[in-house]
């Protein structure tokens, strides 16, 4: 099956363009965030010429498949991602609703408790409460509001949420994780991939936290009224000609899939690609648009063009647009593979999704077309070992090419990347150097120049808390070492393995 086409009328067609260099192959859980890629480790297999190694198809993807789909679905317990601290003293029963109890020496009596006046509103700064509530609204309801997004298990949005069992651990309440991730370096709540809180709102918490995570006796301020995201009509590039949607229907005759109650698993779908040449020329993407039908259990997604790396996406992504002279080349016969990465454990109702993107393309291209690198380095850790895994390749460039995007991947041992870039003359200009989650991959826009006699390296640093060596492979259990950088112009660079560098490690 193919995707729909939304042809904007008008517009007419054009040609050039060129082939994708990237050797992004099949990893089930690259970038956009999550997990690891696979179960099974699978061999790595060089790429000739290249001194590099390209990824093993994905460990899930098996021939003949019903509807081109398949699937790996294993219950599992979740992440924290809910959140920490102390479990209050309970007060004493109050008396019993609608009976009154006379005040000594005034003669009067009370109203009923149930009939008691309604209580003032509180204001920031004077309850620890709201005012740690306030934080929530702004930094964590996006994703665990009273609708769910992107597998959260459960809300930040009423004292009784945040006192209930955690869903990852349930002898513990909510608010005991809470203050552990917002400290937590590498595994933080909001992720990494969100903007971090302050200083000053991790203080509100800590202060709720200390207190015993106490409810309030006065009603919290109302929350400002956003509009949705989806409320708001995207800006198309004004030289997109055509728009296409690639949906996960789409490989079953545009039936949903149902994701299974209280499962976590990764599922391709096969969708063949949803325009031709036509004897028109090479296409470029020019803007790619998100949809998600069920934001409760998506919790990211990749797309492949056979092996190869075209974009993905994770809660927080917006609509991903390209400088105005830059187009991102795009496959004009075969299939694509999207990778969904489902999220429903703490679920017990199975849950229907159609998630997937929206394409805006051109005939006529721009002036660049841009595609993606895989830069790859050693993921050998030692037992019971913190190791900073660095490699280098030397670049090979017929003019200057721009570096727009990072998107380094490891697997649960890694905690921090950097890519740079060594000039010829020694000097080294940082373009990305970060604190890396494996639950929460992603791109990083960047701006960097390359050219001839520049060298990249790359640092992945692991944290081996067991007593077993980690080598290279596509299960979660073992590691990976790689940046998938977006460049152009297309075809204008290669980047060649030093002794022992990028390449030689695996």
């Amino acid at each position: 099956m193919t995707g729909r086409s939304i042809r904007e009328p008008g517009l007419k067609g054009g040609t050039t363009g060129l082939l994708v260099s990237v050797f992004a192959g099949g990893l089930a859980g690259v970038l956009a965030s999550t997990v690891g890629c696979g179960s099974d480790a699978s061999p790595a297999v060089s790429v000739p010429g290249s001194g590099m190694v390209q990824p093993p198809a994905d460990a899930n993807t098996a021939a003949g498949s019903p509807q081109g789909t398949t699937a790996v679905a294993t219950p599992v317990e979740a992440p924290p991602v809910d959140a920490p601290a102390r479990v209050p003293e309970r007060a004493a029963p109050e008396p019993v609703s609608g009976t009154s109890v006379a005040q000594a020496g005034s003669g009067a009596v009370p109203p009923p408790l149930d009939t008691a006046p309604e209580a003032p509103i509180a204001t920031a700064g004077n309850d620890p409460w709201c005012d740690t509530l306030s934080v929530f609204r702004t930094s964590c309801q996006s994703c665990h509001g009273d609708e769910l997004v992107a597998g959260a298990p459960m809300s930040l949005v009423r004292h009784a949420d945040v006192m209930a069992s955690s869903v990852s651990d349930p002898g513990r309440p909510v608010h005991e994780l809470i203050g552990a991730r917002i400290h937590d370096v590498t595994r933080p709540m909001p992720p990494l991939s969100h903007d971090a809180l302050s200083q000053a709102d991790i203080a509100v918490i800590d202060t709720w936290l200390s207190a015993g995570a106490p409810d309030t006796r006065s009603a919290c301020a109302a929350a400002p009224v956003e509009p949705k995201e989806a409320d708001r009509e995207p800006e198309w590039p004004s030289d997109c000609e055509e728009r296409y949607e690639i949906r996960v229907g789409d490989a079953s005759g545009g039936q949903p899939y149902t994701v299974p109650a209280n499962t976590e698993e990764d599922r391709n779908f096969t969708i063949s690609v949803p325009w031709t040449s036509g004897g028109r020329g090479p296409v470029q993407a020019l803007a790619i648009r998100p949809l998600t039908s069920n934001k409760r259990v998506v919790h990211h997604w990749i797309l492949y063009a056979g092996t190869d790396f075209i974009t993905s996406w994770s809660p927080g992504k917006p609509m991903e647009t390209f400088p105005e002279d830059v187009g991102v080349h795009m496959p004009t016969s075969g299939t694509f593979r999207l990778n969904m990465h489902y999220y429903n454990v703490g679920n017990s109702q199975p849950e229907p999704d159609n998630s997937g993107l929206e394409v805006c393309i051109t005939r006529n291209p721009r002036r660049y077309t841009a595609t993606t690198y895989m830069f790859a380095g050693s993921a050998s850790v030692p037992p019971a070992s913190k190791v900073e895994n660095v490699a280098e390749c030397q670049v090979r460039a017929s003019e200057p090419v721009h570096l727009i995007t990072s998107s380094p991947h490891m697997h649960q041992y890694g905690v921090h990347a950097k890519l740079e870039i060594v000039r010829s003359d020694g000097s080294v200009e940082v373009l990305e150097d970060a604190p890396f989650n494996w639950e929460d991959q992603h791109v990083t826009p960047i701006d960097g120049v390359v050219q001839e006699g520049d060298r990249i390296r790359i640092t992945c640093v692991y944290e081996n808390d067991t007593e077993q060596a980690i080598r290279f492979g596509s299960s979660s259990e073992d590691e990976m070492c790689f940046n998938f950088a977006r460049y152009y112009p297309m075809d204008a660079f290669q980047c060649v393995p030093g002794a022992g560098l990028l390449g030689g490690f695996f």
